[in-house]
């Protein structure tokens, strides 16, 4: 009789020690699961929200002037590139003052041509 218990003790924490491994495992693979899933949802709300921002300050008219000053010492071959890079920024009150001191080339030349000043 005791031999019949000891087996029947035996197997029923066998099978318990089974019953809680699959249960540890069901509920970690469940909590996994939410953790990806909700690192994908915080991912999409933070470029969602970072836009919103962006275009919140962009749109906005209390946002402040911004100068950009461009020194432009002998660069008639890239004077009219980088003239129109800044001025393609997305900026609402932007004003770009480009410095030409003594330009031994045709640097003002160019940006007389080529923007109507």
């Amino acid at each position: 009789m005791r031999e019949i218990i000891a087996a029947f003790v035996t197997q029923f924490l066998v099978k318990g020690q089974f019953a809680v491994l699959l249960y540890f495992l069901a509920v970690n693979g469940w909590y996994l699961v939410l953790l990806v899933s909700s690192l994908l949802e915080l991912r999409r709300h933070m470029l969602l929200i970072a836009d919103e921002s962006r275009h919140l300050l962009l749109s906005s008219t209390l946002s402040p002037t911004i100068s950009i000053l461009a020194p432009a010492y002998n660069e008639e071959a890239t004077i009219e590139t980088s003239l129109r890079a800044l001025l393609a920024l997305h900026y609402p009150s932007l004003e770009v003052i480009v410095i030409s001191d003594g330009s031994k080339d045709r640097t003002v030349q160019v940006l007389i041509e080529k923007f109507d000043l």
